[in-house]
């Protein structure tokens, strides 16, 4: 498998905070870019989720911590993805639509904030030294290969 699609796809693995920053500043800059497309940045914005979840997979990895956390907070984001969805068609009913909106502007904010803590923790909490449950660290691994 290319190492791109590796690091994207499969949350098998670990990666270090470096390389988690790289792809979180991606996938940033991806998302203002989606935000200036209406439907198509909505459909890429879904599928961005998946890669998203696994960066943060691997980098939990590397703290030697499960994922579950990572896919809690994708599932969060998601949620809010459909909730605006359903706000968007409770449009047509101005009493339900405000109650939705406040609704969602106050889960929005509190969720909003979660994934801003958690990014910033996966960001700047170093990993386990040497290997752990989930392999080797991304340092340790180049040092391996450049031993042989």
């Amino acid at each position: 498998m290319a190492p791109v699609v590796e690091h994207l796809f499969n949350p098998a693995g670990r990666i270090g905070r470096k390389t988690f920053l790289i792809s979180a500043v991606g996938f940033i800059a991806l998302g203002i870019v989606c935000t200036l497309v209406a439907v198509a940045g909505q459909i890429i914005s879904l599928l961005m989720l998946w890669p998203w979840t696994v960066v943060a997979v691997k980098r939990l990895h590397d703290m030697n911590r499960s994922g579950a956390l990572a896919i809690a907070m994708a599932l969060a984001s998601a949620s809010l993805g459909v909730m605006g969805s359903v706000i968007a068609m409770l449009s047509l009913n101005p009493g339900l639509f405000l109650a939705a909106a406040s609704v969602m502007a106050v889960l929005g904010l509190v969720i909003g904030l979660a994934a801003l803590v958690f990014m910033v923790w996966l960001a700047v909490a170093p990993g386990s030294a040497g290997p752990n449950r989930f392999g080797f660290s991304q340092d340790a691994s180049a040092t391996r290969l450049a031993s042989r």
